[in-house]
């Protein structure tokens, strides 16, 4: 439709449209240069603003495009697609500035930090970085998306230098409003500042480098902490399921732990279950407040097989299978065993 009427006339239509809102109408517009369109098709068909701007990396005049009655958008590049960003810090997203934004992050996070022999770590940070390892394979890189539900992990690896944001990240993975300085933790990648052995490295990948290399008090320690975290893990899940969130007392937490030395993990789930129905249906009917309820599940886990026991009464065993990966890895790599071992009551005195 506008390439019919002169550069005249489109360039009047053009001011008409931008700045003269309040003396001359959109339909009035159409009326006056007898444009067969509808009023909302007008500022599609206009054409872009030639603005004042160059840009930096073409050279070329940058473009506005017109956005509403009297408003035009920022500059940008026709050829490269740059946008200048009149009234804001840079946060254009072209080719151009992220190569820019790449070329800053290496220099930000590119210097070289000082590695730590694999074999000096202590028991804790070898279990973690194996398993963290061994989910990929790879020896120089962990994904931020890997510490999704290890966050305090991670925050600790960081701090020990034991990882570090690595220059290599994805441009995206940053805050672009205090770039590079704040990123997104679970996009960014993180460089592993350890020196593997090639033995440590093959032994890493076949999965029997902890299980051969723990003492039996070592492997212990670690399944006991993975099946606690477990455990806790799946509380949370059974109560928050019927809208409660429980408050993990230190004391009712100590007491709760004394039941592995009496309980297999399969009939401690079926108690913990038992223990978020009984909270739920005493909230629901409004014969126990909600806030009582939910600092006090922990303990009535422990109370309840204190009356199963004084009753006689049986406890089921749970479906083993749905115990989490951690604790299924622990299981498998290091303990050298099958699932069945959460059937049945482990002996911690080794700890």
């Amino acid at each position: 439709m506008m390439n019919k009427l002169s550069e005249n006339k489109v360039n009047e239509i053009v001011d008409l449209y931008l700045n003269q809102k309040d003396t001359i109408s959109v339909r009035e517009i159409i009326a006056r240069y007898n444009l067969n369109i509808s009023s909302n098709q007008l500022r599609e068909l206009l054409p872009l603003v030639r603005s004042d701007k160059s840009c930096p990396y073409c050279g070329t005049i940058m473009y506005r495009k017109i956005v509403s009655r009297g408003h035009l958008g920022d500059p940008y590049c026709k050829t490269c697609g740059h946008i200048f960003y009149s009234d804001s810090e840079n946060i254009c997203r072209c080719r151009k500035c992220d190569e820019s934004r790449r070329e800053f992050i290496k220099i930000v996070y590119g210097k070289e930090q000082p590695k730590i022999n694999f074999s000096d770590l202590s028991l804790d940070y070898m279990v973690l970085v194996v398993k963290l390892i061994s989910q990929t394979g790879n020896f120089a890189i962990i994904r931020g998306e890997m510490f999704w539900d290890l966050e305090i992990e991670r925050k600790i690896l960081l701090q020990k230098s034991l990882i570090s944001v690595s220059p290599d990240s994805p441009v995206n993975a940053f805050d672009i409003h205090n770039f590079p300085y704040s990123f997104f933790v679970y996009e960014v990648d993180y460089k592993i500042n350890i020196r593997f052995s090639q033995l440590e490295k093959e032994a890493i990948l076949e999965d029997t480098y902890l299980f051969g290399k723990l003492t039996e008090e070592e492997k212990y320690k670690v399944f006991y902490r993975c099946l606690h975290a477990d455990v806790m893990k799946r509380f949370k899940s059974l109560m928050k399921a019927r809208r409660l969130e429980p408050e993990i007392l230190p004391s009712a937490e100590l007491e709760f732990k004394k039941l592995y030395k009496e309980l297999s993990y399969s009939k401690i789930i079926t108690l913990c279950d038992r223990v978020a129905r009984f909270c739920s249906d005493k909230v629901i009917t409004r014969k126990m407040n909600r806030k009582i309820a939910e600092r006090g599940a922990l303990r009535m886990v422990v109370n309840f097989w204190a009356n199963s026991k004084r009753n006689g009464w049986t406890v089921a065993d749970s479906e083993i299978g749905d115990c989490g990966n951690d604790l299924k890895w622990c299981i498998e790599s290091i303990m050298g065993k099958e699932l069945t071992v959460l059937n049945e009551v482990v002996n911690f005195e080794k700890n």
